[in-house]
Formats: C-alpha cells, sequence, structure tokens
C-alpha cells in the first residue's frame, strides 16, 4: 500500500520512544497525515501533539506491562527507535513482530565503510571496526534478517545520516539533545569551540522533518518490505558551514581552535570511534534508491534554513534544557591546551547551581586526582539517592 489522502487515516503505527530529536519529529509527521499514533516511552517529555497521541507509560524493558497494555491490539506498522544492538534487536523483533505487519528498525548511515567507497548505497561496504556504533548497528540488521526470514515476518531498515531538529546543531561533537545552546552560548560569551581538519569535513545533514515526510511514505508500503533505505538529504554540507549560520545568525564571530582528529581522539577518548570514522572524515550517502521509489520527493529546507530554525526554538524555548557543563568543562580542558588562556567557569545563563559547578570542576579537570576523587563521591551520590 502506498499512502495517499484516501487511505493513510486507516493506518496505525506503535512507536517505541517517540520523545527523541528523530522520533518525535515522525510522531507530529504521523498525526498530520493522520495515521493514528501509540507511542511506548516513560512519559517524561510532554509534546505538543501529546494530547493526540496514545501513551503506554512504561520502560522498554517492561515487557510484561506492555504486554498488557497492548492487549489484542495490532499496528500496520511498529518502530523501534531504541534498538542499539543485535541483543536489543533479538528482544524487540520477537516481541513487536506480533503486532504488526511490517517492522522498522532504525539503523545508521554510519554502517557504510566508506574507506573504499566515496558514497554510501544500501548494498556498499559495510561496517568499519573501528566504531561500535557501526558495528552494532550492522550486526543488528544482519540478525534482522535472519530472524524475519526464519519467522517469515516482514521488516524495513531505515538508514539515517546526520540529522537535525529543534533539540539538535548538527555540528561534529556535541552535548546530548536539548543541551546543545551550550555550543551557542560559548560562542557568543567568546570561548573557544573546536574544530578539526579545517571544518572541511563533509556529511548529508538533514532536517528531522524532512526525514519524517519521507519516512512515512515507507509505512505499509509493500515495495519498502524486506528491504533498506537511506534517507539522507541529498545536498551535503561542512562543519564550517555550520559554524558560518551560527555566526551570521548571532552576528559573533566564533572563537576557533583548530587540533588535529587524532589529539582530539586522544583527549575525549569515550568519543575515538565517532571522531575518527564519522567526523573526521567526509560520510556522504546516497538517496537514489528511495527517489526510484518517490522522485516527487523534495525537501523543504536547506542548511541555512533549517539551523535558523534550530536556533530560534533554543531562544524562544529559554535555551531548552539547559548547559550540558559536562561538555562545557571537556571543552575548556581540551582548548586550554592549545592556547595561552586558560578558561574557566562561566554561568551563561545565570541559574547554574552547585552540583553544575561541581560537574564542571571535574570534567574541566579530568585526570586529576581532586576531580577524580569529587567524581567519584557525586557518583556514590546519586546511587544512594536512588537506592532511598
Amino acid at each position: 500500500m502506498v499512502l495517499t489522502k484516501n487511505n493513510m487515516n486507516k493506518l496505525k503505527v506503535l512507536i517505541i520512544g517517540g520523545t527523541g530529536c528523530i522520533s518525535s519529529a515522525l510522531v507530529n509527521e504521523c498525526i498530520s497525515t493522520g495515521i493514528a499514533v501509540t507511542t511506548i516511552n516513560r512519559g517524561r517529555r510532554k509534546d505538543q501533539n501529546s494530547d493526540k497521541v496514545t501513551l503506554i507509560k512504561a520502560d522498554k524493558n517492561d515487557l510484561n506491562r506492555i504486554k498488557s497494555a497492548l492487549a489484542e491490539e495490532t499496528f500496520d506498522a511498529v518502530i523501534d527507535f531504541l534498538c542499539y544492538t543485535k541483543e536489543d534487536l533479538k528482544t524487540s523483533f520477537n516481541f513487536y513482530s506480533n503486532y504488526a505487519d511490517q517492522y522498522f528498525f532504525i539503523s545508521s548511515c554510519a554502517v557504510y565503510d566508506l574507506r573504499s567507497v566515496k558514497i554510501g548505497l544500501e548494498d556498499g561496504p559495510k561496517s568499519d571496526e573501528r566504531w561500535n556504533y557501526s558495528v552494532n548497528k550492522w550486526d543488528a540488521e544482519e540478525l534482522l534478517r535472519k530472524l524475519a526470514k526464519e519467522q517469515n515476518k516482514s521488516y524495513t531498515i531505515v538508514r539515517p545520516s546526520v540529522t537535525y531538529g529543534d533539540t539538535r546543531i548538527p555540528y561534529g561533537i556535541t552535548p546530548p539533545y536539548g543541551k546543545h545552546g551550550t555550543l551557542i552560548q560559548r560562542i557568543l560569551h567568546g570561548k573557544p569551540i573546536i574544530r578539526w581538519n579545517g571544518g572541511e569535513n563533509v556529511c548529508n545533514m538533514m532536517r528531522v522533518e524532512d526525514f519524517s515526510r519521507a519516512f512515512v511514505k515507507l509505512i505499509a508500503n509493500k515495495d519498502a518490505y524486506n528491504t533498506e533505505f537511506n534517507i539522507c538529504s541529498e545536498k551535503y554540507y561542512s562543519y564550517n558551514q555550520v559554524i558560518q549560520i551560527i555566526e551570521h545568525h548571532y552576528d559573533k564571530k566564533a572563537t576557533i581552535i583548530d587540533i588535529s582528529v587524532d589529539e582530539y581522539a586522544q583527549l575525549l577518548p569515550e568519543r575515538k570511534g565517532e571522531l575518527i570514522v564519522d567526523r573526521g572524515a567526509d560520510r556522504i550517502s546516497s538517496l537514489k534508491k528511495f527517489k526510484q521509489l518517490f522522485p516527487d520527493f523534495q525537501e523543504k529546507y536547506d542548511l541555512e534554513k533549517g539551523l535558523n530554525k534550530t536556533l530560534n526554538a533554543y531562544e524562544a524555548q529559554n535555551w531548552m534544557d539547559g548547559i550540558s557543563w559536562e561538555f562545557d568543562g571537556d571543552c575548556d580542558r581540551i582548548v586550554s591546551k592549545f592556547s595561552d588562556s586558560k578558561y574557566r567557569f562561566i554561568d551563561y545563563l545565570s541559574n547554574a547551581s552547585l552540583k553544575d559547578k561541581l560537574t564542571y570542576f571535574t570534567h574541566r579537570h579530568k585526570g586529576r586526582a581532586d576531580a577524580m576523587i569529587l567524581s567519584y563521591s557525586m557518583r556514590l551520590v546519586n546511587k544512594i539517592k536512588r537506592m532511598i
């Protein structure tokens, strides 16, 4: 079935997640096209369409509660945004595929190994062993194909490239979604932002509203069964272009510290694979396979229009989820190694708590004995609080 105005309002989808950058946009797009939406999440975020969604409030691992809530309900498609490994996939597929004709796995264009090719095509080489995320997503895809064949069930794999929306700026290494105002505040307060390879690496950058408009075309579409699709922008942009749009928006020149990818990875080892494989290389994927099915599909947002929408959203929503003091502390620790200036704590929004200041300190001085002791103490206090 191909979605048309006549039949799309007959469809029902079950979305596991639904509050993230991509998934919340998909929820909104489904609602706007008349698709009935049920979501499963912990109900901690309220969005603009929450009154139009049936929410099953549950932890994703509480399958007994979810089974009871779903009862005999069935759907045209189930879309799991919370699968990252083959273990996640096995549990999810074996459970949720019983409730829908079409099981969607959200993979990633990161599965492509672009060391031998320039463009990521659906049948191109995979995966890049230098990044666990790439390996894990590909392993999950392979297991999905095996399970679907054994159980005679239908699946669709969707591979996003870099996406962005109201909570995310598509820069290389950033804080958690909702806290990307930290990057903006650093620029506004004259603190350096980190750049690598001169900011010249490029990738597809797609606004989540455009991603969702493309995605819904695959729901209940027999041509999308048992195959995979990139959903990415047909255009690609450099990280320099991202910086330039922010600079123009605020009429403020960014202070930039250039370091090598290897140096950055050494100083931020928890994101080494992401830096070397993804952010520190050109990552271009193709929309050709999708466009063969939907040749009339066109994006509504280029990077300038889309990113300005993000910046406006942060301003309108009082910088959303606030500052990531972990990210800010890490940035100051790293840039101080490449600058004569020694950057210190700035209370950007004039609302930092003692915990915020201590968190910044543990990341600003990571590796130092006092910071290590403080970090351990804070984790211990949090653990005790959860037990009480």
